[in-house]
């Protein structure tokens, strides 16, 4: 339609050649902004839509550190044991659905061996890992380090 307008207004010498490249490119550059703008709204609704969740995170209470906890000193011996008791565990997200089911196992520093936890998708060995380092906290059986319940532990000497 505007090549239609724009050759009609040549012809009866009511524009030049100049002219009609310039409106065309000035309208090319119009519509390249607008274009532009689209993705630049679209990134801010994005960021206005994780800044809800964002706040909900940061607002939310640590539950699993603890400060006031136990630490065990170098002359009361650190073997090194890690511990899994009776353990079940769900996460948070999907309550009903149960990563581990009473899972017991013992892995001790005395023989200065490598240990692999191994098994298909979903078993739950990134459970195990996680509340072996305190990520989350079971919610039956107990996690023991040198004997010891690791939520009696002061938190950040335990992962130190």
């Amino acid at each position: 339609m505007i090549c239609y307008v724009a050759y009609d207004l040549y012809v009866e010498r009511l524009l030049k050649i100049g002219q009609i490249a310039q409106f065309i490119f000035y309208l090319q550059t119009l519509i390249f902004q607008f274009f532009m703008m689209s993705f630049v709204i679209g990134n801010l609704l994005g960021v206005s839509g994780v800044n809800v969740h964002l706040n909900a995170i940061l607002e939310e209470k640590i539950t699993i550190l603890n400060t006031n906890g136990d630490i065990i000193k170098e002359e009361d011996g650190i073997s090194g044991e890690l511990s899994l008791e009776n353990v079940s565990f769900a996460y948070p997200e999907k309550p009903d659905v149960m990563a581990l089911k009473d899972v017991s196992f013992s892995v001790d520093n005395d023989k200065k061996r490598v240990i692999a936890l191994v098994g298909s998708s979903g078993c739950g060995k990134s459970s195990c890992v996680a509340m072996l380092q305190q990520f989350y906290l079971p919610c039956e059986g107990r996690v023991l380090f040198n004997g010891r319940d690791i939520r009696t532990l002061n938190s950040k000497w335990y992962h130190s």
